[in-house]
């Protein structure tokens, strides 16, 4: 009798112990989907763009400066854009951007990794585009992506280099086409179009800027104000191509 007894109470606290397990399991299913944002897994497919074979591309989003940009190929190759040929873009959007011939190379690394990884939330270190056009962010504690940028030598956390052709944004001309406005209503205020150590340089109407243009051998314009932001002219060549301007001493 004491020994069914006995027996009676192991299955009693078997079948105890079984449903704790069954409920932890449960508790840890449902903490790990509320974790990951991929509980259920990623496959490649559900990240390439079919034309191109993009999975995705990558930047960081915390650097306050443009920044360099990984671009990651279904084939197990992977283009790295450093150079940005365009000067400073401070006011520009990244689609204006002419990259410099990006460095290419393979990769050898189980990709969905870094996207099964990815969790909920995250402090948005690094903003992720999928070739499905789909956006997702990262952050610094993801194991696999630094994994993954360790073995292809790759570092986002840098600023791009700035590089200007020297023929490419050789001047062709500067004209005020104001001048042939006939009703152009002039706001009687300076406007301020460029400022070095010594001298601040203004236009004689507020709004006179997007009205000089500024034109460029490869065919490309911009009025002046932009012209100058980027480093594309100087104040010698407003005086080279007969453009009125009023400087005053700082």
């Amino acid at each position: 009798m004491k020994k069914l007894v006995d027996n009676k109470g192991f299955w009693i606290g078997s079948i105890v112990l079984l449903i704790i397990m069954g409920i932890l399991v449960c508790f840890m299913n449902k903490e790990f989907k509320e974790t990951y944002l991929f509980s259920d897994g990623v496959s490649l497919e559900e990240l390439e763009n079919i034309g191109s074979g993009l999975l995705f591309q990558i930047k960081n989003r915390d650097i306050k400066c443009d920044t360099v940009k990984l671009e990651v190929y279904k084939d197990g190759t992977y283009k790295y854009y450093d150079t940005n040929l365009n000067g400073s873009l401070e006011e520009v959007n990244e689609v204006d951007y002419r990259y410099a011939d990006p460095m290419v190379g393979t990769y050898q690394y189980d990709i969905t990794k870094i996207f099964n990884s990815i969790k909920r939330p995250s402090d948005k270190t690094y903003v992720i585009n999928t070739g499905k056009n789909e956006e997702y962010y990262t952050d610094i504690n993801n194991k696999f992506l630094k994994e993954f940028l360790d073995s292809i030598n790759v570092n986002l956390d840098l600023c791009i280099k700035v590089e200007i052709p020297e023929e490419y944004y050789k001047i062709e001309n500067i004209v005020d086409t104001s001048k042939e406005i006939e009703d152009f209503l002039c706001l009687d205020s300076l406007e301020e179009i460029y400022k070095d150590r010594s001298y601040t340089y203004y236009l004689d109407c507020f709004n006179k800027s997007e009205y000089v243009i500024v034109s460029y051998k490869n065919g490309e314009k911009e009025n002046i104000k932009q012209a100058f932001k980027r480093g594309y002219i100087k104040v010698s060549d407003l005086d080279k191509f007969n453009i009125k301007y009023i400087k005053e001493k700082n």
